[in-house]
């Protein structure tokens, strides 16, 4: 029988041996002594050559799990970044569309205003030629002359003058609608 935490044990033929010769098999104790460090040679390189390649295999399992998971992380901050993208650029479509729309209905309805403008005062013209010529046939030829004279000159100035009103508004109107929109694209 076999005392392992004996520093000699009995073999089961009455010999006396070492500790660390009772571990082995039984056929082991029975080759000769000098076998003994080659087989044991040999068996240790087993267990290395063992040890590496479970360690190998583990180690390339965990690999390709670490490249799978930063496969799915890459996927999903590539897609979180085109969702961002495309939310930042439809806000500046829809931006810029809003302003150009802002501009050209704020562009026609002063263009309405400016002629609507123009046909009252082109009325108030005829309707004030009418009656000085009216007034004048009573009067001299000359004096006829000097008001109709003077009456054109005043309209001519008043449609100038709205005319330049006008032209004005619109431009103050159309660069603040490009600042705005150049403030927006920046």
């Amino acid at each position: 029988m076999l005392h392992t935490n004996d520093i000699e044990t009995r073999s089961h033929d009455g010999q006396m041996i070492k500790q660390e010769d009772a571990m082995h098999p039984e056929p082991m104790r029975a080759w000769p002594v000098a076998w003994r460090p080659q087989w044991d040679q040999k068996i240790n390189a087993i267990r290395v050559n063992t040890l590496f390649c479970s360690a190998e295999s583990i180690s390339m399992r965990s690999g390709a799990a670490s490249m799978a998971m930063l496969g799915k992380t890459c996927w999903v901050i590539g897609q979180f970044i085109l969702v961002v993208v495309l939310v930042v650029v439809v806000e500046k479509v829809v931006v810029v569309v809003v302003v150009v729309v802002v501009v050209v209905v704020v562009v026609v309805v002063v263009a309405v205003v400016v002629l609507v403008v123009e046909v009252v005062l082109v009325v108030v013209a005829v309707v004030i030629v009418v009656v000085v010529v009216a007034v004048a046939a009573a009067a001299a030829a000359v004096v006829v002359v000097v008001v109709v004279v003077v009456v054109v000159v005043v309209v001519v100035v008043v449609v100038v003058l709205v005319v330049v009103v006008v032209v004005v508004v619109v431009v103050e109107a159309a660069a603040a609608a490009v600042v705005v929109l150049g403030s927006i694209l920046m």
